[in-house]
């Protein structure tokens, strides 16, 4: 909790509906000892701004309440920058009403849209901290990767203030990092990799700060570059841009949850092929990421 003292209340408002218990289902999920968590329907974690560190906590809203609360503390000359980046986070800029329109009579997502039309794709707060879970979670499942991820920042991050920042992560020996984390040479090299990519290119914020507009087309140097590293696949970096581009139009076709909800959805006996998951959200353009957070949600989010 923030201390009562340092606190600052901010309202933001949204057009409802919101699906919070969708939103925390993904955030339980996903949540990693030391570096987030969720108490009910509050989120909590610290950000780093351009201001220095900000704990933040963030009271997921009422269906159709239209406002979210977020309590911020550090130097409130960051709480602009960290406000901004809740609306990305929460995908609060959505129009509901124009993604059932765009969707809702779709035959393979249009019954998800119209079940959950306040559903929100979850945005990232830092995208080297999503990058560095999605290569830990490279061929493991989602509770190995937490664990991973929980272990990284640990050892890194003793202060507990503030996931590691790419620059410090790029001087590390990569079989120093192995030992520590305990997972194979090749996904320590890809760590480092990464944070090479992040400190070099695209400074501490990299795709986090691209907006909603033509943010596929800006993301693709980045996207180059991460493929370049050894033991980075695509999966990892269409994962990393889905929630770090605020691109309404971005998909992960080789995920294997996808593809095995496609698959159900369409009368395949086990799952589909990345191509055809490709080609089946066509019609989904420009929403294919709406698409895919509904697909993701009913198979392994759904908390009702």
């Amino acid at each position: 909790m923030i201390r009562e003292p340092e606190v600052v209340h901010h309202r933001l408002a949204f057009t409802p509906p919101f699906d919070s218990a969708a939103f925390a289902g993904f955030l339980r999920a996903h949540a990693v000892q030391g570096v987030d968590a969720l108490a009910g329907r509050t989120y909590s974690r610290n950000l780093r701004t351009a201001h220095g560190p900000t704990p933040l906590e963030i009271d997921l809203p009422e269906p159709d309440g239209g406002e979210v609360v977020v309590r911020l503390g550090g130097d409130p000359a960051g709480h602009p920058e960290a406000l901004e980046r809740v609306r990305r986070f929460l995908d609060l800029d959505q129009d509901p009403a124009e993604v059932r329109a765009a969707l809702g009579d779709d035959p393979l997502v249009g019954p998800l849209v119209r079940a959950r039309p306040g559903l929100r794709v979850p945005g990232a707060f830092d995208p080297f901290e999503t990058a560095v879970f999605a290569i830990l979670g490279q061929q493991v499942s989602l509770a190995a990767a937490r664990t991973l991820d929980a272990r990284f920042h640990a050892a890194l991050s003793p202060e507990g203030v503030r996931f590691p920042e790419p620059r410090a992560v790029s001087a590390l020996d990569p079989g120093e990092l192995a030992g520590i984390l305990r997972v194979p040479g090749m996904r320590a090299r890809a760590i480092v990799g990464a944070a090479e990519v992040f400190a070099g290119t695209c400074g501490d914020a990299g795709a986090g700060d691209e907006g909603t507009d033509g943010a596929g087309e800006r993301s693709a140097p980045l996207r180059a570059q991460l493929l370049a590293v050894p033991g980075i696949g695509p999966w990892t970096v269409d994962y990393l841009l889905f929630r770090c581009t605020a691109d309404a139009d971005a998909y992960v076709p080789g995920d294997l949850v996808l593809r095995k909800a496609l698959a159900a959805r369409t009368g395949e006996e086990s799952t589909v092929s990345a191509r055809t998951a490709q080609a089946l959200a066509e019609p989904w353009r420009p929403h294919r990421a709406r698409a895919l957070m509904h697909l993701w949600t009913a198979a392994a989010y759904d908390a009702r």
